[in-house]
Order: C-alpha cells, then sequence, then structure tokens
C-alpha cells in the first residue's frame, strides 16, 4: 500500500494533521505516519491504540498483559488488515513462548506517562537473540524498534511505532518520536474519544458503532446516515440512542461539543 501522503512536504503534513475535520481522522493518522517515518528515517512506520477494561463482543481485541488489549492499528504500507493480521500473528507467537518481548514488556511496565523504547537499547544479546528477533521481526527485515507512546488517561495509551531494516535508532531518534506525538494532542484524543475509550464512555465501540460516530459528526441527516449506514432509520435511531447512552450525552448536539471542547482543551 503506498501512501498517499508521499508526495506531501513536511509543512503540508502538519497543515493536514491539524485541519482535517475530526471524521477524517483515519487520514490525518496517516499522515501522522509519513511524517515519522521521515523524521525517524525509518523504513516503515505502524500505530495502535491500547486499553484496560471491559469491551463488548463486536468489538476485536488483541490481548497483551495486565488486562491491557490492542483495539486498533494502523501501518504506512499495509491495509489495516494486513496490519492486524500481524499483530495477532506475534499475539499468537508470544502465547507459544510464554512470554512477551522486552520491548513490549518494558512499555507496559512503565503505563502513565510519555515515554518511548527502543529495541537495540534492551541489551538484546547478538550471540542469543530474543525469540522475537529470530522468529518474528527477521520475517519482516526488522532490525531495530522504537516505540513511542502518549499516555492518555490511566486506562488508554496511543502507540506510534518505527522500524529499521538496517541500523539502529538512538537517543534523538527517542527525543524526536516524543516530539512529534506531544504535538498532535488533539489527534490522539480523538482517535481515543472515536472508539469510545475516553473517561465518560461505559464501554469501546465496535466498527460498526465508529462508523456511526463519524456519520453523527458531518453534517448529515437522517436519511442520509441511515443510506450510508445501509440500515433502516428506525435501526440507525436504536444505534443512535445507545451510543448516546455510552458516551453519556442526550443528543446529537452534545455528542459534538465533545470533539469541540476536546478542540480547545487538548
Amino acid at each position: 500500500m503506498t501512501s498517499i501522503w508521499q508526495g506531501y512536504s513536511d509543512q503540508a503534513l502538519y497543515s493536514c494533521i491539524n485541519s482535517l475535520a475530526p471524521w477524517h481522522t483515519d487520514r490525518a493518522l496517516q499522515a501522522l505516519l509519513e511524517l515519522a517515518r521521515r523524521t525517524l528515517n525509518a523504513d516503515s512506520t505502524g500505530w495502535l491504540i491500547a486499553f484496560r477494561g471491559d469491551y463488548g463482543r463486536d468489538t476485536p481485541v488483541i490481548e497483551l498483559l495486565d488486562s491491557w488489549k490492542v483495539m486498533d492499528v494502523a501501518h504506512n504500507q499495509l491495509t489495516r488488515d494486513e496490519y492486524w493480521t500481524r499483530s495477532k500473528d506475534y499475539q499468537a507467537l508470544a502465547t507459544e513462548k510464554g512470554e512477551l518481548d522486552p520491548l513490549t514488556l518494558q512499555a507496559i511496565e512503565h503505563t502513565g506517562q510519555h515515554r518511548c523504547h527502543r529495541l537495540s537499547q534492551l541489551g538484546d544479546d547478538d550471540d542469543a537473540p530474543h525469540w522475537v528477533r529470530t522468529e518474528h521481526f527477521s520475517r519482516f527485515d526488522i532490525h531495530d524498534r522504537l516505540l513511542g507512546i502518549h499516555h492518555l488517561h490511566a486506562g488508554t495509551e496511543s502507540y506510534l511505532i518505527a522500524n529499521r531494516d538496517k541500523g539502529s535508532f538512538g537517543d534523538h531518534d527517542s527525543q524526536s518520536l516524543l516530539a512529534l506525538m506531544k504535538t498532535f494532542p488533539r489527534l490522539h484524543y480523538w482517535l481515543m474519544l472515536e472508539r469510545g475509550l475516553a473517561d465518560q464512555c461505559e464501554r469501546p465501540l465496535s466498527p460498526r458503532q465508529r462508523q456511526l460516530v463519524h456519520l453523527l459528526l458531518q453534517p448529515l441527516g437522517k436519511t442520509e446516515v441511515a443510506e450510508r449506514m445501509g440500515l433502516a432509520q428506525s435501526t440507525v435511531h436504536s444505534y443512535t440512542m445507545a451510543l448516546y447512552r455510552n458516551f453519556n450525552v442526550s443528543s446529537r448536539p452534545e455528542l459534538m461539543s465533545l470533539w469541540l471542547a476536546s478542540a480547545d482543551h487538548h
């Protein structure tokens, strides 16, 4: 998958990320991944959002450790489904080995703050490399990985991942990644909010509910929302009422105000 943002200048990428509407967060996220690739001189970049807590049966997750779960992913070269499959393959391998890799372990053990970890900094022994190198990263020609985490609240974190096929990341790269993530707090907040992971939400949203949120945020009438979802208006109304309850609001303007408020305070 070729990124549509490769032909944009860095300044244009910054502008796009900051100006895109809340229902275009997927596009803004891809622009951020391209910007991270350039900033860190990385060969590939990825993103995931992790949370702790309950979830519905229609919300796919990947279990990690200490109740942490991956809810969604993105990649600058792979489709979401391809990267999700790769992430599930990692989970299956970690389950088989009975342990997570040291980079993921360190990230989970230090929750609660903005932070950055890199694989080459963890003292991996070249003479006896960890299984994640020999049985996972080697399949995708990954030599080093840099992991930046944007702490959103006690139960949700946004991860930005950079990979290099050759050479290692350094301290300057870690600082650059943290600075880049802190530059777009509104985007990270919107990515959390639209997945039902904010403090006021009762539980995470399913992909179908997230689609409804995006449509309700746009200037669309009830008929058009129903048509785009391929459902009867009565069904969409029921889904909408359930969505309002989940966000602890009672109307469409109140729902939209959550996103407007985030623009002022994040």
